[in-house]
């Protein structure tokens, strides 16, 4: 349906943005999100991918409104939650996977580990690069970081 939503726009000279949730896959299916996720973006050349990350909030957050119902699957054992480092690695896999297009990727959310943007054609190596160096670092350096980050949503 996104594919046929994203022509659609776009012959009608509409630029498409997409909003990808990384850790929405939770950990046993990481792999197969974002293969489909690279696949749906190589396919379809939007103009704009947003890069997020998948936050369940609880009810006494800072967050008005009520709790994120995947919750309730997390408290069941249904669905896994991606580790800090897991969604970081979802963002390398998924900038390795896109092919040259004229895509504008960004990770502008205070919430995302890591601040990349770029056109996949110009800015690919250099956004796996910045992304490489993080993960270069010794782990407890990634952890401190992860923990400064949080999810301050």
């Amino acid at each position: 349906m996104v594919k046929e939503a994203s022509a659609w726009l776009k012959e009608a000279g509409v630029e498409t943005s997409y909003y990808v949730l990384l850790g929405l896959g939770g950990r046993a299916h990481r792999q197969r999100h974002i293969q489909e996720t690279a696949r749906l973006i190589n396919e379809t050349a939007p103009e704009f991918v947003r890069i997020r990350r998948l936050w369940p909030y609880e009810s006494n957050s800072p967050f008005t409104g009520p709790e994120s119902p995947l919750l309730h699957e997390i408290r069941a054992g249904n669905f896994i939650p991606q580790t800090p480092e897991g969604t970081f690695l979802e963002l390398r896999l998924l900038n390795e996977q896109l092919h040259n297009n004229s895509t504008f990727v960004t990770c502008d959310h205070g919430t995302n580990y890591v601040q990349v943007s770029g056109r996949i054609d110009e800015a690919k190596q250099t956004m796996l690069a910045k992304i490489d160096a993080f993960l270069a670092l010794p782990e407890s350096n990634r952890e401190a970081h992860y923990q400064a980050v949080g999810s301050p949503i």
